[in-house]
């Protein structure tokens, strides 16, 4: 991994894949970036290694990551032999360790030059058995690295590769190893497709998968409308032309021209009353209980009607006791909801009101039913079962 030049690029590194947080080591190779739900502690920072532990928040699991760019000199690398070994985790924590060791393991992890000798590998091998580490495999290309050169001066190299403990694989044992094509450097870059479950608090589990979509749909409404208000004003200067172009010559084609913006601009100014809707939810939901006096008047004035004289309970029959009425409630109560109990409540929610300062709307939750109704309902039941909302 190169180093980065300049602040500004790390920060449009981070910023374009949404990373809050980051460390550079003491050295000056190794950048490390991670998203503000993870916590990142730094256990270790040499020069050929950082090792972090890593908690998702809300969650309790810990894992360690650790990070390499390993020296070419092989004396040198004896370091970080000795250096991982001291991290081994303990209490059967996951661990994953990655990055470019500058060595191969295996006779066909090289082509070209000369021949792999069993010395130059057999630090590497001893570091791997005595850290109880496992190559993860790969889909790609077989080789990581090449030296730029052609013909009979070419070689590649499988010098970056992803490790990781039985405890990982046992947690994440889908999780898979992809060579990415070389762009801009000698090395390729890898990817590990980690499924997060993030299994835990159903609160926070809900509560991040909304923060993750939302996130999505952020950038998404950038990539497909842009800034609305600036496609609006802009609109409405091309249409001036146009007007005036076809007032000059109102031809077939300058009125088509004409009509096509005129369309586009009816289309970005139903985005702004959308985006205004959406708005007014989340004010109302802020900003509605300031009025006070008005509610405590509202309440006050429907106390009487809405006033409960007798309830059904499950046999049919009628209770009108306040005791009676009492016990029912509380038995009613104690009863987890089921799918389709919780499904009716969403469904009778307001489809243009936020209920919360995340923006989702009774519509979204409506529309998405059949992608969101098990997590949901999970989270309502959770409720029920005394878990506290974080």
């Amino acid at each position: 991994m190169e180093p980065f030049q300049s602040a500004d690029t790390i920060n449009t590194y981070r910023g374009r894949l949404g990373y809050q947080n980051s460390y550079m080591n003491r050295s000056g190779k190794i950048w490390i970036f991670w998203a503000d739900e993870w916590q990142g502690l730094i256990v270790a920072d040499t020069d050929q290694q950082v090792t972090l532990k890593m908690n998702l928040m809300g969650n309790g699991q810990e894992f360690f990551i650790t990070t390499v760019y390993a020296k070419c000199d092989e004396k040198e690398r004896e370091e970080l032999w000795d250096s991982l070994t001291l991290m081994i985790p303990d209490n059967s924590n996951p661990w994953l360790v990655g990055g470019d060791f500058n060595v191969i393991l295996l006779e066909q992890e090289k082509q070209g030059r000369l021949p792999v000798t069993v010395q130059e590998t057999m630090d590497f091998v001893q570091c791997i058995q005595s850290c109880g580490l496992i190559d993860m495999g790969f889909t790609g290309s077989r080789f990581t690295w090449w030296n730029g050169r052609t013909q009979e001066g070419c070689i590649f190299k499988r010098l970056d590769r992803i490790l990781c403990n039985q405890d990982f694989l046992n947690v994440k044992p889908n999780s898979q190893v992809h060579h990415l094509i070389r762009k801009g450097s000698d090395h390729a870059p890898l990817h590990l497709n980690w499924h997060a479950d993030f299994e835990g608090n159903p609160f926070f589990t809900y509560h991040h998968k909304l923060k993750k979509l939302k996130k999505a749909l952020s950038q998404w409404s950038k990539d497909t409308c842009g800034d609305i208000f600036q496609q609006i004003s802009t609109l409405e200067d091309t249409i001036k032309i146009k007007e005036l172009q076809f007032e000059l010559a109102p031809t077939l084609t300058n009125r088509e021209e004409l009509h096509k913006e005129q369309a586009e601009l009816c289309r970005f100014l139903y985005l702004e009353e959308e985006y205004w809707k959406q708005k007014a939810g989340m004010k109302w939901f802020k900003d509605g209980d300031r009025s006070t006096k008005f509610f405590h008047s509202y309440v006050i004035g429907k106390r009487k009607k809405l006033a409960v004289q007798r309830i059904q309970n499950q046999n049919g029959d009628w209770l009108t006791s306040i005791e009676d009425m009492g016990n029912e409630a509380n038995h009613r109560l104690e009863q987890l909801p089921d799918k389709e109990e919780v499904r009716k409540a969403v469904f009778g929610l307001n489809v243009e009101s936020a209920s919360g300062p995340d923006g989702f709307t009774g519509q979204f939750y409506q529309k998405c039913w059949d992608i969101v109704g098990d997590a949901f309902t999970l989270m309502a039941r959770s409720f029920f079962c005394g878990y506290e909302i974080p």
